[in-house]
């Protein structure tokens, strides 16, 4: 029994059992992850294809140079293609693979398409959405699918111009970050939550400021800002630099010296819900120059003004300058998120490092954004030191003044009402006083009058009586039929004697 027991395994070990554990293997990022390094003649291109391939399970894969038809194509403005040639590197690093390739693209060619228009946010192009100038590359890889079976696996890259400009553009201001966790969205206008902050680092006629930008994702790359002016401008300033056909604007983006602001000595717009500035009025550009960097997450932009030809008579406390910044970031429209990816780190401009980052987004989901931010300062605290402060100040001062002034103007005009009312009623009173002691000298002068009157009165009529007193009288006495006539001054009849 044993032995019909044995005889029956012997079968089952001797047919071998297929291998499938090859169908974990996953390219991360199919259309590649682009990296450049701009050098005085040429600009390098890397190009890196991520893999998860725990089974060991790839076969063949591009290395060393390929020439002509085998490099990248390219296709200028005008639809003449051609060929770049490129170098080819294949490694592993544990469970992943990573597939590198490099190429150096003539800055000559990078000028000549520099300002094509591209799709508007365009970034990263993808087959089907080709317009004008691009690089494109197809690859195959061979892999197991099975210990039995092989197949082929695509490995793509396309990208426009604007796309190589704004990550040329990002390395001069040196804005490039790969810690990068770009927003989700799938609107067709975006803007980061980018917060700024101004302070005034020097007063006068040239004064210094600093820009802080700071915003979540950590994703804005570029600062450029188009030029200001008449209200019609407003077209410019919110088109993003993939969009601008304006040679003049190009040879400033590209130059040394980038207009990184805008400032005008009024305020003359906002952004709208779209991120897109609107003009109010005219604007009243100022001369700046600006400088940018890149300190703990946030870009610091230092500019200097020019405020040398302003009317300082006109600027008061309420006038303020309006500052404006155009903001390039990224952000994922299509949430095309994963858990890995290889990142190149240039060391020198032409050397470079390769390594593995997990919790990343591959590149086929990230698209370039522009928007139009401003913000506002006073032009007093930039021709002087807390001049709005002090300015103020001077207000509050000469305010105070001036209410002192018509106080004690008030307090003397009543001072000088109340003592020509006080002279007026003293007068007055003075003349009340002169009239009352006229009235009683009168009256006293017309009682001595009356009483003297009267005591000449007295004394005639005293004397009067006193002479009426003195006259002789004669009166007829008679007695019997004797008459008898006494004259005297109070005659009386003699005895006997009866007075007729």
């Amino acid at each position: 029994m044993f032995a019909l027991f044995t005889s029956f395994l012997i079968p089952l070990n001797a047919v071998a059992v297929e291998d499938f554990s090859c169908l974990n293997f996953k390219v991360v990022n199919k259309n590649g992850l682009w990296s450049f390094s701009e050098g005085p003649l040429v600009t390098k291109a890397v190009v890196t294809w991520s893999i998860l391939d725990p089974g060991d399970c790839i076969t063949s894969a591009p290395k060393g140079s390929f020439k002509g038809y085998s490099g990248i194509s390219w296709q200028s403005p005008n639809y003449v293609k051609g060929y770049f040639d490129t170098n080819w590197t294949s490694m592993r690093s544990g469970e992943n693979y990573v597939i590198v390739m490099d190429f150096d693209i003539p800055n000559t060619w990078l000028n000549a398409v520099r300002n094509t228009p591209g799709a508007y946010s365009s970034g990263i192009m993808r087959s089907g959405y080709l317009t004008g100038a691009y690089l494109w590359e197809y690859e195959l890889i061979k892999r197991k699918v099975s210990s039995s079976q092989t197949q082929s696996e695509s490995l793509e890259a396309y990208i426009q111009p604007d796309y190589i400009w704004a990550s040329i553009l990002s390395n001069r201001q040196k804005l490039e970050r790969s810690d990068c966790n770009p927003e989700k969205s799938s609107d067709s206008y975006f803007g980061v939550q980018a917060k700024s902050t101004v302070k005034i680092l020097s007063s006068g006629d040239r004064p210094k400021i600093s820009i802080e930008l700071s915003d979540p994702s950590n994703c804005i790359f570029l600062i450029n800002t188009p030029p200001i002016g008449k209200a019609i401008s407003d077209k410019f300033l919110s088109t993003p630099f993939w969009n601008q056909s304006d040679l003049n604007y190009w040879s400033n983006l590209v130059g040394p010296s980038s207009s990184l602001i805008r400032v005008s000595a009024n305020e003359f717009g906002k952004s709208d819900k779209y991120f897109k500035f609107i003009f109010d009025k005219d604007a009243m550009p100022l001369n700046s120059q600006d400088s940018v960097e890149l300190s703990e997450n946030v870009v610091k932009i230092t500019s200097e003004i020019n405020l040398t030809g302003l009317d300082k008579a006109s600027i008061t406390s309420q006038t303020e300058a309006q500052i404006v910044l155009g903001i390039y970031a990224k952000y994922d429209s299509v949430s095309s998120c994963s858990s890995g990816g290889w990142r190149v780190n240039w060391t020198t401009p032409n050397t470079y490092t390769v390594r593995y980052s997990s919790g990343s987004c591959t590149a086929s989901g990230l698209v370039n954004s522009y928007q139009v931010i401003s913000t506002k300062v006073p032009l007093l605290d930039l021709l002087e030191n807390n001049g709005v402060a002090n300015a103020k100040a001077k207000a509050a001062s000469e305010l105070k003044a001036k209410q002192d002034a018509d106080l004690k103007a008030k307090l003397e005009a009543e001072a000088k009402a109340a003592a020509e009312l006080k002279a007026k009623l003293e007068a007055e009173a003075k003349a009340a006083a002169e009239l009352k002691a006229k009235q009683e000298a009168e009256a006293k002068a017309a009682a001595e009058l009356i009483a003297q009157q009267d005591a000449e009165a007295a004394r005639i009529l005293a004397e009067a009586k006193a002479a009426a007193a003195k006259k002789k009288t004669t009166i007829t006495c008679v007695k019997g039929k004797l008459i008898k006539k006494v004259t005297a001054v109070k005659p009386v009849c003699p005895k006997g004697y009866k007075k007729k």
